[in-house]
Order: C-alpha cells, then structure tokens, then sequence
C-alpha cells in the first residue's frame, strides 16, 4: 500500500500535488479501517520494506490453505445401531432403561449426536442391566441382556461415530476464516482447558463424567480456531516475505563505504516491528500452540479413522513449521545487520 501511495503521488502532475496528498491520506484511512490482527505488523513490515527500498515486493497471501477437517460423511462409521423389540420397550416404564429408550427415541433424541449420544448410550448399557434384575423384567429379562451386551459390542464404531458428529470438537478443531485480533492467555485457557477435559475423558471413555459445560465451551468459543489461523498464516507468510529478502545489503547501499540512510530506515523498520512486536507475537502464538498441538497428539491417537489421524497429525506440525519459517526468515536479516555494521537487535 505504501508503495502504491508513493507512485500515486510521484507521477501525479504538480499543480495536483494538493489532491494527491488528499487521495493518499484517504487510502490510508481506509486501511486503518480494516480490521488489525495478530498478522498485521508482519504485512505492515513487507510493505515499509518496499516503500524504504523503493522496490516491488509480491504482496503476501495466505497460500497455500492448510488442511481442511474431513467432512462428517467421510468420517461417520456406517455400522448400525442395535435395536430392541418395540413391545419389549413399552414395558420398561418401572426402571431407568425405559425413560432413557423414550428420551433417545423423541424428536430431540434424535438429533441428539457427537460425545453426549455415546454418554448416553453407555448409561443404556448399565440402565439396560440393572432393569434385567428387576423381578418385573422377568419375561425378557434375557432380551434386555442381550441389548445391553451387543450396544457394548459396539463401543468402538460409536466412539469414533462421536469423534466425527460431535459439533463442539468439529468447530474447536476447524481453522477459523480470520486469525487472533489479540493473543490472550485467558481466553485460551478457558478454550485448552475445555479441550483437555474431552481428551482425559477419552483416556476412560466408560467413565462417567459430565462433558455437557467443556463441549458447550468448544462449541461456542472461537480462541483454538483462530489460533489455528494465526500460526498458520504466520508460517506461510514468513515463508513468502523470506523469500523476497534475498541480499537485502545490496537494495540498502550497504555494500559502498558507510552507512546509507535507506539502510538505517530499514534497520529501524525490522526493530520497530519485527523485534518489538511480531517477536512477541509469535512467541505467544507458539507457546499457546504447543499445549495445543499436545491435544491434537492426544486426538490422533485416540481417532480410528485415518482422514482424521492424518488432519490432526498434519496441524500438530504446525509448532515445528512456525519455527522453521521463523528461522528462515530472520536468517537474511541477521546477514543485513552483518553486512552493514549494526549490532545484534539494535
């Protein structure tokens, strides 16, 4: 934007230089309209390099896109649910078994899906076993066993049924259409810590806990996937702008005696923005991620299904990309310092 501001007015003629300077200062208006986030000093670096060197730089772009999360069609086990006879089941009004079978059963039952159906249906299997000791179960005592052992039988085709429909889960591990406006530490452990709660539980998933208040949390929040973003945008945005900084002591004049003034604009440019704010940025991105990525291990191990192994697996990564792409791109700054005779972060 800075460089397109400066043609604006170099090749404006003279007797409009008055208009130019209004056309210009209503462009940057509208750029400080738009909405900042946790990437703006990075584009805001790219863009007083190029205008400091007098240079076209290729804008950056978040391309290419990460990984998407498999759709639930691709992930959702096809085996189906056992059944009971429908007699048998309009008897089971004297225990538990018979008020869970008509809650399943109802409108909103059905719709019911993800972590809560399959906490649902393990209490069915315990609720299914103790109604068959019930002397009034007598006549089908047999058959509520047996329910309740082939509903077992299919614990692990239901966990992965949960693992791939359950809508809190499926929107925390969806990259978010922006990135972090502010790194909060707060916000964060609110979201990981909802998360975790989910990832312990799987760990036991015969245990009964109450996963209603962290899956509310996932489902609502949007910290974990515009974290995702951040971190994301970050390691493919580095990549780029380090790649257009090959010899920047050239475009500088460093390689003349003495120091141009072009290359003292730039040094300052790299410590106001870079050393004093992106730096930081980037180190609080990573270290929220990194608990975060723990989870996404977690996750992975826990996944039947190989779409979602492989999703997860790929944004675990994410930490150690962050860190090359940052490496890489300090590397040519480093050299610019060396060749022009700045010291280290200064």
């Amino acid at each position: 934007m800075l460089t397109s501001l400066k043609l604006l007015v170099t090749r404006l003629q003279p007797k409009r230089c008055v208009n130019a300077w209004i056309v210009a200062i209503l462009l940057v208006s509208l750029v400080g309209c738009s909405q900042p986030s946790t990437v703006s000093s990075l584009h805001a670096l790219h863009e007083r390099v190029a205008f400091t060197l007098d240079i076209e730089l290729t804008p950056l772009t978040f391309e290419p896109r990460p990984p998407q999360l498999p759709d639930v069609r691709v992930l959702k086990p096809t085996a189906s649910t056992p059944t009971m006879r429908f007699l048998t089941a309009l008897q089971l009004n004297h225990c538990r078994a018979g008020q869970l079978i008509a809650e399943r059963n109802s409108a909103l039952g059905r719709l019911d899906d993800g972590f809560s159906r399959f906490q649902d249906d393990q209490s069915l299997i315990k609720a299914l076993r103790q109604c068959a000791k019930s002397p009034q179960s007598e006549a089908f005592a047999a058959e509520l066993i047996t329910a309740a052992q082939q509903l077992s039988d299919t614990t692990s085709a239901r966990l992965a049924r949960a693992l791939a429909t359950d809508k809190g889960l499926r929107h925390a591990l969806t990259m978010a259409a922006t990135p972090l406006v502010t790194i909060s530490d707060t916000e964060f452990s609110h979201s990981i810590n909802a998360l975790n709660a989910v990832t312990s539980w799987l760990e036991e998933p015969n245990t009964a806990v109450d996963l209603n208040e962290p899956l509310k949390v996932l489902a609502q929040e949007n910290y974990l996937p515009q974290l995702m973003r951040s971190i994301a945008e970050y390691s493919v945005l580095l990549t780029q702008f380090s790649e257009q900084l090959d010899n920047l002591a050239q475009p500088a004049g460093c390689l003349s005696k003495g120091i141009p003034e072009r290359a003292h604009r730039l040094h300052s440019a790299f410590i106001s923005v870079f050393i004093k704010q992106t730096q930081g940025d980037l180190a609080d991105i990573q270290r929220q991620y990194q608990r975060f990525s723990e989870a996404l291990n977690t996750l992975a191990m826990k996944a039947p299904q190989p779409e979602l192994k492989h999703y997860l697996n790929q944004w675990a990564l994410y930490d150690a990309r962050l860190t090359q792409a940052t490496k890489s791109f300090v590397q040519p700054w480093q050299q610019f310092f060396e060749a022009c005779g700045f010291k280290a972060g200064r």
